[in-house]
């Protein structure tokens, strides 16, 4: 496009402007982004933000039109603007900062952003879709919560590529296949990858005051006695809270189980509630869970680190502990307090085991 004065545009068509405006509109906000796939828990793309901004100048955001120099950023920004960026305006629409309540895509990925009035609490996410597009992992019902847009349970995202990365391997590694994911594992079996393990959209319900999305899972799972496994999930708007609800039932019995997955710490409170506060200590959800069909146990774990400096996440699990025929199990998020003085210390514990 440039090297021809744009005589020939990539870019002419108004949807090419709204797939491009889609990134944005994933975000949480200008804080973070649900992790899914092959995406690596990035705060913002600084990358397609700079590209935008050089086909349409009024997408460019404040921080990348007044950046200075060439070493701006990180490496893939720095190598983006050292062929220039013109074109570039330092005006930052309004629409970057005042986020919709809620981003929905329906065709395909089933994908789900929930935002609070004001844009300060609680965000969540959701997402269907299959186990058969592009970079993605086996996921399928994954669910995602934050605090002022910061993920604190959810999907841990990438793993550093390596040699398997692309190759027959790819899905051994629990951070891709869905046993480290926040979806159920089921008769003891994860979900199968491809295109055919994929969710049915039940129902929808979005108002100003909920957001719901109900799913049918059970096609992303090769178990021939499951007759039933639906996925609800709900988002309280006014009250701040998310509620995942999964409904399952087999032909006879089989073992059942639902996990969370964060970087951050998790501690059972005296009233049976879960407090999980996030890696840094700022921000912390508790986590209330109720069942039907048998009784739960708790299952902790670590998994593999991810190589890309974020650590190891943790896999906690509630699952029964006898087979099931029929059972529900549902686990309601909202933001836990959290005392400066703890916020504090959980800080400057996080900065100096990085050495800053």
């Amino acid at each position: 496009r440039r090297a021809t004065g744009g005589k020939i545009p990539f870019f002419p068509e108004p949807r090419a402007r709204e797939c491009f405006l889609s990134g944005y509109d994933v975000l949480y906000d200008r804080n973070g982004m649900p992790c899914y796939g092959d995406c690596g828990g990035m705060s913002t793309p600084d990358v397609p933000w700079t590209l935008g901004g050089m086909v349409w100048p009024d997408l460019a955001t404040l921080d990348v039109a007044r950046a200075k120099g060439v070493f701006f950023g990180g490496l893939y920004l720095t190598t983006v603007r050292s062929f220039g960026t013109p074109g570039v305006s330092s005006v930052t629409p309004t629409r970057f900062h005042d986020y919709p309540i809620r981003t929905w895509y329906e065709d395909q990925a089933q994908q789900l952003v929930c935002r609070p009035v004001g844009g300060r609490g609680l965000f969540a996410s959701f997402k269907g879709g299959s186990n058969g597009a592009g970079h993605n992992h086996n996921d399928v019902g994954v669910f995602c919560v934050a605090i002022d847009g910061r993920e604190i349970v959810g999907d841990p995202g990438n793993k550093k590529y390596d040699l398997d990365t692309f190759g027959p391997k790819r899905y051994k590694s629990n951070l891709r296949n869905s046993y480290g994911h926040p979806v159920p594992l089921v008769d003891g079996t994860m979900q199968s990858t491809g295109a055919r393990a994929a969710a049915k959209l039940v129902r929808t319900d979005f108002s100003d005051a909920k957001d719901v999305v109900e799913l049918d899972l059970r096609a992303a799972y090769d178990v021939a006695r499951l007759k039933c496994l639906r996925r609800t999930f709900t988002y309280f708007r006014e009250s701040g809270r998310a509620v995942v609800r999964d409904e399952v039932a087999f032909d006879g019995t089989g073992s059942f189980e639902s996990p969370f997955v964060t970087f951050g710490t998790v501690e059972r409170l005296a009233d049976g509630t879960y407090k999980v506060t996030s890696k840094d200590g700022r921000n912390a959800l508790l986590c209330r869970v109720r069942a039907t069909g048998g009784e739960l146990v708790t299952r902790e774990e670590t998994l593999e680190d991810t190589g890309d400096g974020r650590g190891a996440p943790r896999r906690f699990a509630f699952a029964f502990r006898e087979p099931v025929g029929t059972a529900t199990l549902e686990m309601t998020w909202e933001q836990a307090p959290v005392t400066s003085a703890c916020a504090f210390a959980a800080f400057i514990q996080y900065h100096r085991a990085r050495g800053l």
